[in-house]
């Protein structure tokens, strides 16, 4: 069952980069790129052909979905549904038809998925069960990863714009980069306060100071406008910190 999981998500996380880099190429050919945003830059480079990216993805994305249709046959139906749930969305993350990158929904879309259906398949792969305490335990990850679109966006923001790439950050402006963020951390630490009502260990405490670390981010952002880089890097740093606080808080 573990390895039905970590074969499901593993190759549909690379199903999604790969069709990011093949779907975006317009975009990354005129962004800033950072080791956070804008793409690996092998497509606009000419270092690797975008067929080479488009046939990846999909090879992953059957895997992913054979992985899937696993669980079905070790009778683990809860698992194979979401697993096939987990591939539409990762896929419609920049793919067409729904490309919800460029639709203001790309944003909760990878909170879903990365922040809370991801740790609700490792459960429901255990387990054969569904039990919404483990989404409201992990909506403190899913505020932080919506923080960390933000701050991965900024650095392609100007790159967006120019390629009709209609985001959160491009449809609400630069300017709001910051409330957002702050949003997101006050949301994370309201989940945080949800959670421990739903049966969370009382150790999840630990994750409202993560959240006005975010929220802190937020401001420094707004007031010190650093580097793109240096925001990106926030994001990313903030959320792998809530990843292992609320591992090590259920440990």
């Amino acid at each position: 069952m573990y390895l039905l999981a970590q074969v499901t998500v593993t190759s549909l996380q690379l199903m999604t980069h790969y069709s990011n880099d093949y779907f975006d190429r317009s975009t990354d050919a005129i962004s800033m790129r950072t080791p956070f945003s804008g793409g690996s830059g092998v497509l606009v480079t000419g270092e690797l052909t975008p067929r080479i990216a488009l046939v990846s993805a999909i090879v992953c994305a059957v895997i992913g979905i054979i992985a899937s249709i696993g669980f079905y046959v070790r009778e683990n139906g809860i698992a194979a549904e979401l697993g096939i749930l987990l591939a539409i969305l990762a896929w419609s993350y920049s793919s067409p038809p729904l490309r919800l990158l460029a639709s203001g929904f790309g944003e909760v879309d990878t909170a879903l998925v990365v922040g809370m259906l991801v740790p609700m398949l490792g459960y429901t792969a255990q387990t054969s069960t569904w039990d919404w305490r483990v989404l409201l335990w992990s909506l403190p990850a899913g505020c932080a990863m919506f923080a960390m679109m933000i701050c991965v966006q900024i650095p392609d923001y100007v790159a967006d714009g120019a390629t009709g790439k209609r985001n959160l950050l491009v449809r609400f402006g630069l300017a709001r980069a910051p409330a957002l963020i702050v949003g997101a951390g006050l949301a994370c630490m309201l989940t945080a306060l949800v959670a421990l009502n739903n049966g969370a260990p009382l150790r999840f405490l630990w994750l409202l100071p993560i959240g006005v670390c975010i929220a802190a981010i937020g401001v420094f952002i707004g007031r010190l406008n650093p580097p793109p880089a240096q925001s990106a890097f926030a994001g990313v740093a903030l959320f792998v910190l809530t990843q292992i606080v609320s591992l090590a808080a259920l440990a």
